[in-house]
Protein backbone atom coordinates (compact mmCIF):
# COMPACT_ATOMS: atom_id res chain seq x y z
CA UNK A 1 0.00 0.00 0.00
CA UNK A 2 3.01 2.29 0.86
CA UNK A 3 4.31 1.86 -2.56
CA UNK A 4 0.94 3.30 -4.56
CA UNK A 5 0.78 6.19 -2.12
CA UNK A 6 4.62 7.37 -2.97
CA UNK A 7 4.09 8.34 -6.82
CA UNK A 8 0.48 10.14 -5.49
CA UNK A 9 2.77 11.74 -3.20
CA UNK A 10 4.84 13.21 -5.70
CA UNK A 11 2.69 14.09 -8.09
CA UNK A 12 1.18 16.24 -5.44
CA UNK A 13 4.22 17.60 -4.60
CA UNK A 14 5.22 18.77 -8.05
CA UNK A 15 2.27 20.17 -8.64
CA UNK A 16 2.07 22.35 -5.74
CA UNK A 17 5.40 24.05 -6.88
CA UNK A 18 4.27 25.04 -10.41
CA UNK A 19 3.85 29.13 -10.11
CA UNK A 20 0.41 30.28 -11.24
CA UNK A 21 0.67 32.48 -14.58
CA UNK A 22 -2.87 32.96 -15.59
CA UNK A 23 -3.44 35.08 -12.61
CA UNK A 24 -2.15 38.44 -13.78
CA UNK A 25 -4.97 40.76 -11.81
CA UNK A 26 -3.86 42.38 -8.93
CA UNK A 27 -5.48 42.91 -5.07
CA UNK A 28 -8.99 45.09 -5.33
CA UNK A 29 -8.73 48.42 -5.78
CA UNK A 30 -9.82 50.63 -2.83
CA UNK A 31 -12.29 53.06 -4.94
CA UNK A 32 -15.94 53.95 -5.20
CA UNK A 33 -18.22 51.60 -7.10
CA UNK A 34 -21.87 53.05 -7.71
CA UNK A 35 -24.23 51.20 -8.90
CA UNK A 36 -27.28 52.82 -10.80
CA UNK A 37 -30.39 51.50 -9.63
CA UNK A 38 -32.78 49.94 -12.28
CA UNK A 39 -36.57 48.22 -12.29
CA UNK A 40 -35.56 45.65 -14.26
CA UNK A 41 -31.77 44.22 -13.53
CA UNK A 42 -30.07 44.22 -10.38
CA UNK A 43 -26.29 44.44 -10.02
CA UNK A 44 -25.55 42.97 -6.48
CA UNK A 45 -21.64 42.65 -6.62
CA UNK A 46 -18.91 44.21 -8.04
CA UNK A 47 -15.12 43.86 -7.93
CA UNK A 48 -12.28 46.27 -9.63
CA UNK A 49 -8.75 45.04 -10.01
CA UNK A 50 -5.71 46.61 -11.26
CA UNK A 51 -3.96 44.42 -14.73
CA UNK A 52 -1.52 45.21 -17.42
CA UNK A 53 -3.92 46.40 -19.82
CA UNK A 54 -5.92 48.75 -17.37
CA UNK A 55 -8.75 48.31 -14.51
CA UNK A 56 -10.68 45.01 -14.61
CA UNK A 57 -14.14 45.34 -14.01
CA UNK A 58 -15.74 42.40 -12.93
CA UNK A 59 -19.54 41.83 -11.23
CA UNK A 60 -22.83 39.72 -11.07
CA UNK A 61 -26.33 40.45 -12.33
CA UNK A 62 -29.81 39.30 -11.81
CA UNK A 63 -33.09 40.00 -12.79
CA UNK A 64 -34.55 42.55 -10.48
CA UNK A 65 -37.69 40.71 -8.96
CA UNK A 66 -39.62 38.38 -10.96
CA UNK A 67 -39.80 40.91 -13.97
CA UNK A 68 -40.91 39.05 -17.00
CA UNK A 69 -40.24 41.74 -19.48
CA UNK A 70 -37.59 40.56 -22.38
CA UNK A 71 -34.17 41.64 -20.82
CA UNK A 72 -31.59 42.38 -23.40
CA UNK A 73 -29.39 45.38 -23.29
CA UNK A 74 -26.24 46.18 -21.75
CA UNK A 75 -23.86 47.69 -18.87
CA UNK A 76 -22.40 50.76 -19.41
CA UNK A 77 -19.53 51.50 -17.05
CA UNK A 78 -17.97 54.77 -16.87
CA UNK A 79 -14.01 55.67 -15.08
CA UNK A 80 -13.39 58.71 -13.48
CA UNK A 81 -10.29 59.43 -13.89
CA UNK A 82 -7.98 62.27 -12.01
CA UNK A 83 -6.96 64.55 -14.08
CA UNK A 84 -9.61 64.66 -16.63
CA UNK A 85 -12.23 66.71 -17.45
CA UNK A 86 -14.68 63.53 -19.17
CA UNK A 87 -15.36 59.86 -17.91
CA UNK A 88 -13.95 57.00 -19.79
CA UNK A 89 -16.32 54.89 -20.87
CA UNK A 90 -16.86 51.41 -21.62
CA UNK A 91 -19.70 48.99 -22.69
CA UNK A 92 -19.99 45.32 -21.35
CA UNK A 93 -22.69 42.65 -21.64
CA UNK A 94 -23.31 39.91 -19.45
CA UNK A 95 -22.96 36.11 -19.72
CA UNK A 96 -25.74 33.44 -17.93
CA UNK A 97 -29.21 33.19 -18.81
CA UNK A 98 -31.18 35.69 -16.76
CA UNK A 99 -34.50 33.75 -17.49
CA UNK A 100 -38.16 34.83 -16.33
CA UNK A 101 -39.09 31.64 -14.36
CA UNK A 102 -35.71 31.41 -12.22
CA UNK A 103 -34.41 34.09 -10.15
CA UNK A 104 -30.43 33.38 -12.22
CA UNK A 105 -27.64 35.45 -11.91
CA UNK A 106 -24.85 36.38 -15.05
CA UNK A 107 -21.59 38.08 -15.14
CA UNK A 108 -19.30 40.57 -16.51
CA UNK A 109 -16.08 41.38 -16.82
CA UNK A 110 -14.47 44.19 -18.64
CA UNK A 111 -11.29 45.32 -19.02
CA UNK A 112 -11.43 49.75 -19.44
CA UNK A 113 -7.60 51.08 -20.39
CA UNK A 114 -6.56 53.45 -17.83
CA UNK A 115 -4.27 53.53 -14.93
CA UNK A 116 -5.05 52.40 -12.08
CA UNK A 117 -3.30 54.56 -9.69
CA UNK A 118 -5.27 57.64 -11.42
CA UNK A 119 -9.36 56.16 -10.94
CA UNK A 120 -11.10 58.03 -8.93
CA UNK A 121 -14.76 56.71 -9.07
CA UNK A 122 -16.51 53.81 -11.15
CA UNK A 123 -20.22 54.45 -12.16
CA UNK A 124 -22.22 50.89 -13.57
CA UNK A 125 -25.48 50.99 -15.16
CA UNK A 126 -27.96 48.66 -17.10
CA UNK A 127 -29.26 50.46 -20.21
CA UNK A 128 -32.24 48.07 -22.42
CA UNK A 129 -31.20 50.11 -25.62
CA UNK A 130 -27.92 51.54 -27.64
CA UNK A 131 -26.18 54.59 -25.98
CA UNK A 132 -27.00 57.78 -27.73
CA UNK A 133 -24.19 58.69 -29.36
Amino acid sequence: MRRRARPVLAALAAASTVPLAGCAAGPPLATTVSTIPNERLHIFWTRVRATRDGVLISGSVQRAGMNRIPLGGHLHIDVRVDGANAWVSKDTGWTGNLGSRVRRTGSFSTTVPVDAATVKEIRIAYRAGPDDI
